[in-house]
């Protein structure tokens, strides 16, 4: 491939990533995961009998089509619901009038935006208290959900490792590579294809349920993939695979013309792994969403160059060691020195860019231990330092030199390696073996919502309340919909039997500029009153709350609360002191590489003995020019 052609293939491959990013931003972020950040009745409340009416407040837009919902006693009595949302983050479940007893709401949400499912129970109580002790924390993941995104993660990574090896990586043997290489392009082919059908199936277990008909889960798997943002974006990352599945395998089937296919796969795996990014916790974030796509996209490359090309070169060179003794360390050093540069180069890519997602999606150091999000990227962060320790055992093993002034330092004789020659294969399949159970790790946080999301679908207002006349006043204002707000007033007497009781209520709303409203309020039961209102803006508000009692002068208290501007998602200090470490890592790898190029580069001649002259264009050298080399 020529100068120029090489220049024009990255312009537009950055062309083509730059579109794909931008799609990625303005697909519109959420600010929040499908968490349930309230429900009314509240996680162990009470509510009267016959309350027929419940909601479900999530932190982003649901897919109804793609969720379910239940309700039954606690003896495992079913009740009826039908569910009914606007598209938004509110559901309202609508059930017979409820009688005595305790119930159970168990719902399974899924996020119009990313994708993911979340599941959870609401436990309370209709005219008494609920005999089960609540419990809203979200669990660790469903294992075939798990294991169907382990395989997915790892055969992307496999495609791309087989790509980036195939070239002179394995062309280090020499002659002895062109079977190799075909092998290798074969596999990659193989991986890609592979994903596209864990790509297809992930669909399917996402919206399984064992006790509804085939019509509805088909139903709810085609609303899923066409009807949301995380479903179109999932399925351009399959066409994207297959285009880089099948120009794998027409590059091994025949290697002409070989620049294109691979300048089209190259796009392909890129453009698929940005689409992947795009469909998972990135979509989650409610500001600087493009760094966080780009990095997200940079990790899942540099992984698939270190532990993809690992596996691929563990998978096609070390079988050949056990059938050849001459074959070990000798034979494997080549391709490994060789790759080891790019290996190095992909393992602090994929810790900057790791560190930069950790800060993005973690609030403080606490998460790692209080959330399988946290300990799933514990557990991956430990696994991936194991591999580098293995990584740098490899690396001296293969390179004398290196190898020579680490020994001098150690004070070991000259001539010392950390591992024999002959144990050099074990250490490197265990070195891909570490980096499979990353892949595995990064199964488990992918499949989860991020300790960030968690920690903002808990935080919670508590309503304003006071007591007046012998009256216990509480007023809360819940978000409806983008514009609306539900106004909901509970009342209570102190004084046993109330000496007057409540027949009516009304509100007047006063805030900040000027702002006000009037709302009748409308009994939903005995005690509790609501109105839908418009959403009240950032800033201090008060309510003055009458009621209206019987035999009795009306009530009026004034409640005050405040209303918090929208989330800006502030850097706070973790993420501030992780994008700074990333930033340093990237930094410290640039200097690397210009020193690495420098001392690389063959020296420029200064003195005046004149070189021979090359063919150009082809051609040889003219005998005149013959004549004058000394």
């Amino acid at each position: 491939m020529t100068g120029g052609r090489s220049r024009a293939a990255v312009r537009a491959l950055t062309l083509l990533v730059a579109v794909v990013m931008a799609l990625l931003v303005g697909a519109g972020p959420a600010a929040a995961h499908s968490e349930l950040e309230r429900s009314d009745p509240p996680d162990g409340g009470t509510v009267a009998v016959g309350r027929t009416n419940l909601t479900l407040w999530f932190g982003e837009p649901v897919s109804l089509d793609g969720s379910t919902f239940a309700l039954h006693a606690a003896d495992g009595t079913a009740v009826d619901v039908t569910a009914a949302s606007d598209g938004g983050e509110v559901v309202r479940l609508t059930a017979p009038p409820l009688p005595r007893g305790t119930f159970v709401v168990e719902w399974r949400a899924m996020s119009l935006d990313d994708g993911h499912v979340a599941s959870g129970t609401v436990v309370f109580g209709v005219g008494l208290r609920p005999s089960v002790v609540p419990s809203s924390e979200t669990g660790p993941p469903e294992v075939p959900g798990v294991v169907l995104r382990w395989l997915d993660l790892s055969a992307l990574l496999v495609a791309i490792g087989a790509l980036s090896v195939s070239g002179r990586v394995i062309g280090a043997l020499g002659g002895s590579s062109h079977g190799l290489r075909r092998s290798i392009r074969v596999i990659g082919a193989a991986a890609a294809a592979a994903a596209v059908a864990t790509g297809a199936l992930t669909p399917l277990a996402l919206a399984w349920r064992a006790d509804e008909p085939v019509s509805v889960w088909v139903s709810q798997v085609w609303s899923t993939v066409t009807g949301t943002p995380w479903g179109r974006l999932w399925l351009a990352r399959e066409v994207a695979l297959l285009v880089a599945a099948a120009l794998l395998w027409s590059w091994a089937q025949r290697p002409d013309r070989a620049s294109a296919r691979v300048r089209g796969a190259t796009a392909a795996l890129v453009v698929a792994a940005a689409l992947e990014t795009g469909a998972g916790h990135v979509s989650t974030l409610p500001v600087r969403v493009l760094p966080a796509a780009v990095a997200g996209t940079a990790h899942l490359l540099a992984a698939g160059v270190w532990a993809g090309g690992l596996v691929v070169l563990v998978v096609c060179l070390v079988p050949p060691t056990r059938r050849d003794p001459r074959f070990r360390g000798a034979g494997l050093a080549p391709v490994w020195r060789a790759f080891s540069p790019r290996a190095a180069g992909a393992s602090v890519v994929l810790l900057a860019t790791g560190l930069y997602e950790a800060g993005r999606h973690v609030p403080a150091p606490g998460s790692l231990t209080s959330s399988v999000y946290g300990g799933a990227v514990a557990a991956k962060t430990l696994l991936v330092l194991l591999a580098l320790s293995l990584a740098a055992v490899n690396t001296l093993v293969v390179n004398p030199g290196p190898a020579a002034r680490v020994g001098r330092l150690l004070g070991r004789p000259a001539g010392w390696a950390p591992v024999s020659v002959r144990r050099f294969a074990v250490v490197v399949t265990a070195e891909a073996a570490v980096l499979v159970l990353a892949a595995g790790a990064a199964a488990v946080l992918t499949s989860v919502p991020t300790s960030r999301e968690l920690a903002n679908a808990a935080a919670v207002t508590a309503p304003a309340h006071g007591t007046t006349d012998g009256l216990f006043i509480t007023v809360e204002e819940v978000r409806a919909g983008p514009d609306l707000s539900t106004l909901v007033v509970r009342v209570r007497s102190v004084v046993l039997p109330d000496p007057a009781p409540v027949v009516a209520a009304e509100v007047r709303l006063a805030g900040p500029g000027g702002q006000s409203a009037t709302a009748v309020l409308t009994p939903v039961e005995e005690g509790r009153y609501e109105a839908e209102v418009a959403a009240p803006g950032p800033g201090a508000w008060s309510a003055d709350v009458v009621l209206h009692r019987q035999g009795r002068p009306d009530t009026l208290s004034t409640l005050h609360w405040t209303v918090a501007a929208p989330a800006t998602d502030a850097v706070d200090r973790l993420e501030l002191l992780t994008t700074a470490a990333a930033v340093a890592l990237l930094a410290a790898l640039s200097a690397g590489v210009w020193v690495y190029r420098r001392r690389a580069a063959p020296p420029v001649p200064t003195d005046s003995v004149p070189a021979r002259p090359l063919a150009v264009a082809g051609r040889a050298p003219s005998q005149e020019s013959l004549k004058q080399l000394p």
